[in-house]
């Protein structure tokens, strides 16, 4: 069994900081594949904009059992700040159930967009 070391640095920027979460070794197995989903261009999610998307904006959010990313939008550098924005005010202004949490959005890098 064949293993190599990965190394992670983590950070999250969200509305008003950026925060340094983790920083971790992983060991990945060789041995160990996954099926791979087909590579497809992701575009900006601004409005007219017809750039790839670098960024991925969303919030962690919970009903007390489960938790995912509600994703806000995708976004180039040049749409950044407004829709940042657009997904803060989103994110305040939504009703949650009882047992729900909805954190604040944060900016995720994307990998290679080609």
């Amino acid at each position: 069994m064949s293993q190599s070391r990965i190394f992670f640095r983590q950070y999250l920027y969200t509305c008003d900081q950026l925060i340094f979460i983790s920083e971790f070794n992983a060991v990945q197995d060789s041995n160990y594949s996954t099926l791979k989903m087909p590579r497809y261009p992701v575009y900006c999610s601004g409005k007219n904009c017809k750039q790839l998307a670098i960024y991925k904006i969303a919030a962690k959010w919970s009903d007390g059992v489960t938790s995912e990313l509600k994703t806000y939008s995708f976004t180039c550098a040049n749409c950044l700040t407004n829709l940042l924005a657009d997904a803060c005010i989103r994110q305040m202004n939504c009703v949650l159930a009882n047992a729900e949490t909805l954190e604040k959005p944060i900016i995720f890098p994307l990998p290679s967009n080609n």
